[in-house]
């Protein structure tokens, strides 16, 4: 699930830019923000926000508790 929202999400971004931001931009919000995004040293804070977003989205589709 995962790996197929960040197609969603690549497509979104091609798509509608300010609402692909917009939606990211909440991954700051998240209590484990600092958590996930360590996990990926090296990156931008676009591609940080995108994971920890596909993150907590995968986990709140499959009935997992997430930050949403």
């Amino acid at each position: 699930m995962h790996e197929l929202l960040h197609l969603l999400f690549s497509t979104m971004r091609d798509v509608n830019p300010e609402l692909y931001f917009n939606i990211i931009s909440k991954a700051q919000q998240f209590k484990n923000f600092e958590f996930i995004a360590s996990n990926y040293p090296n990156r931008t804070m676009g591609d940080l926000l995108e994971e920890v977003y596909v993150t907590e989205l995968s986990k709140f589709l499959s009935g997992m508790e997430s930050s949403i």
